[in-house]
């Protein structure tokens, strides 16, 4: 037993020197009073060299871990526990881990006179755990669905998982110690070069996607910093790029269409208002103020406004496709016959979340059919003066257009306009 006090207790110093626990003793300064063969065995320091010293000068690490304040706890009367704590001592180079646990020491009339402190060496227990946490790191690491790379900060390959090495199309032996440039030269250059080079140089978490052209494959990338390099997760968006490209190409045709053939698309609301009065004011000339509070309406043509009010309600509250046709007001002030369909955006939940919908102006059409129905209603009242029996037909199923009195007294009815003859005869 190795102490400051020449008459030690031999049970006492039977105990202290076989204790595997390292036990130490210092005054009320902070000197080593006692030192046993386990501190000697696990600092690689002989007591001689540390008895009389404080304790941290000769280990300036404790003061940097904290163990200084647990010692001054001690003094105070207090326990106080460090628990596992790295250490290195200069000057034999023994490094490991210890846990330390401090109490007052008193005199036999309980005066704390200095403290006494009993250090377990758990270094091989927290390697253990390091190891253990290590093989269970890698293994999630190769059980990833994201490719993960480890850069050095020579940007050498220092890892690589089985996900990379798939989307790379290398094995890991080709990759690892090369560098990511002697790799892939393409990436020079490029937003990769520049973003993964800010990682490293600044210690930033940064993202981007990139292009590898000679795997025709995209990469979203995320790198981490950390001390001895990069963390570098990525994944394959190839497939969700050309889906997102296609996608806008078709909204693109889609946008087109719907400008070649209606020039107009309206939405509202599941209420029926409109955010966006853009195309409605365009087409009817109305300012912003009149169309506010149901405005809208008065483009309509008074004559059809009823009709398509009634419709519109009737499928807001069904929930159904909106078709109509009636006459609006155009900027020019002229009527102008349009052909209207309105269907229901549904939400998640199956309820109506609003309407889209084309006008698609069939002025023209209704028109020419008015012009036919005239031309009909003409015809139908000098037939109806001939005093021979005259009918007119129409189409392959000679359809009844217009018939004479004469003709309706000789086949007995009145009901044959709009029948096939075969119906009727």
């Amino acid at each position: 037993m190795s102490t400051t006090d020449d008459r030690p207790n031999s049970t006492l110093a039977g105990l202290f020197d076989a204790s595997p626990d390292g036990i130490v003793a210092f005054d009320r300064e902070l000197r080593y009073t006692a030192w046993s063969p386990a501190m000697e065995r696990m600092t690689g320091m002989p007591a001689a060299s540390v008895l009389g010293r404080v304790m941290h000068e000769v280990f300036p690490f404790l003061a940097a871990i904290g163990e200084k304040a647990c010692a001054e706890a001690a003094l105070r009367g207090e326990s106080a526990l460090a628990p596992e704590r790295p250490f290195r001592v200069a000057e034999s180079g023994r490094e490991g881990w210890a846990e330390t646990h401090y109490a007052p020491l008193c005199d036999v009339e309980g005066r704390v006179v200095g403290g006494v402190a009993t250090v377990r060496d758990v270094t091989g227990r927290v390697r253990a755990g390091e190891a253990a946490a290590g093989r269970s790191a890698v293994d999630i690491l190769e059980s990833m669905g994201d490719d993960f790379a480890a850069l050095d900060r020579e940007w050498r390959y220092a890892y690589v998982n089985r996900a990379a090495e798939a989307t790379v199309r290398r094995p890991r032996a080709e990759l690892l110690g090369r560098t990511v440039w002697e790799l892939f030269p393409e990436l020079v250059g490029t937003v990769a070069e520049r973003e993964l080079r800010r990682a490293m140089r600044e210690g930033v978490p940064v993202s981007y996607e990139v292009e590898l052209p000679s795997l025709e494959t995209w990469l979203e990338v995320r790198a981490y910093p950390f001390a001895e390099g990069l963390a570098v997760y990525s994944r394959d968006v190839t497939e969700a790029r050309r889906a997102a490209a296609e996608l806008r190409e078709s909204e693109e045709r889609l946008r087109a269409l719907v400008e070649a053939s209606s020039r107009m698309v309206w939405s509202t609301d599941a209420a029926g208002a409109a955010p966006d009065l853009g195309p409605w004011l365009a087409l009817t000339g109305q300012t912003p103020e009149e169309v506010r509070d149901g405005g809208w309406e008065s483009a309509v043509h008074p004559e059809d406004r009823p009709r398509i009010l009634e419709a519109w309600e009737r499928a807001r509250e069904s929930g159904d496709v909106y078709e109509a046709e009636y006459r609006l007001r155009t900027g020019g002030g002229a009527f102008r016959w349009f052909a209207v369909r309105g269907v229901p955006v549904r939400g998640a939940d199956g309820g109506v979340g609003g309407w889209v919908g084309t006008p698609q102006d069939v002025h023209d059409r209704r028109v020419a059919e008015a012009g036919r129905e005239a031309e009909r209603d003409l015809l139908r009242r000098v037939l109806a003066q001939l005093p021979a029996a005259v009918a007119v037909y129409e189409g392959p199923e000679l359809v009844f257009a217009a018939v004479s009195d004469r003709y309706h007294r000789i086949v007995g009815r009145r009901d044959v306009v709009g029948r096939p003859m075969a119906e009727v005869l």
